[in-house]
């Protein structure tokens, strides 16, 4: 009998947001990685250097789309971003770590959706992260995260639902313990490394954790 290739668990979805260091998002792409690309995500395969295993979306981004490439199309008139389908359809292949780039930037509204598919992630216990580069979002439910220590960076945290309870920041220059933080409370924003890893938990509910590198 033949040996059953395991399935690789990663995805990197790409969106037509902004990048700011395509090095740095390059250098957390896995050699194995699903390449799923989310309407004009596409545009950002060259810079990457990545091929694209999917491509998604209703394609009103693109004035030519590739031939040769797996696709599935959605018609413009929907209820739910092509990132949001990009999503589900990465986690109804079975991927259980999720790398988003080209989600931030640009517009507003499509960024604060991606947050929201970001929470939902949370909420499925996919592994997902959103980055740029130089930012990076990670959504934490009912858990613990370990920030590594890095130089001239921010670090903020805020709920993503109603009020996140018992949320703790330790080894930042701005301490909290066990605070409720509010949907509508910005009271844990910008706090600093200071040569050590931080540790964010959150007793309930789902926070965002945002690093800024190259902050200035």
């Amino acid at each position: 009998m033949g040996t059953k290739e395991l399935k690789p668990t990663g995805c990197l979805i790409l969106g037509g947001g902004e990048i700011a260091n395509y090095l740095a998002v390059r250098a957390q792409i896995k050699r194995k990685d699903f390449i799923l690309c989310a309407d004009s995500g596409y545009l950002h395969c060259e810079k990457l250097e990545v091929k694209p295993d999917l491509l998604l979306g209703d394609f009103d981004s693109i004035e030519k789309i590739p031939d040769g490439i797996a696709r599935v199309t959605y018609p413009a008139d929907k209820n739910y971003t092509d990132s949001w389908l990009a999503v589900r359809e990465a986690v109804k292949r079975g991927y259980t770590r999720i790398l988003m780039a080209g989600m931030l930037g640009r517009r507003l509204d499509h960024t604060w959706g991606n947050l929201q598919n970001l929470a939902w992630c949370a909420k499925s216990g996919v592994d997902a992260k959103i980055t740029d580069g130089d930012t990076e979002v990670f959504a934490v439910k009912d858990g613990e995260i370990t920030i590594p220590a890095r130089e001239n960076a921010y670090l903020s945290v805020f709920s993503l639902e109603g009020t996140s309870r018992g949320v703790t920041i330790s080894n930042g220059k701005y301490p909290l313990k066990d605070y409720d933080l509010s949907f509508d409370d910005p009271r844990a924003v910008s706090n600093e490394f200071q040569g050590t890893d931080i540790r964010v938990s959150v007793k309930s509910g789902i926070v965002a954790v945002i690093t800024v590198n190259n902050a200035k």
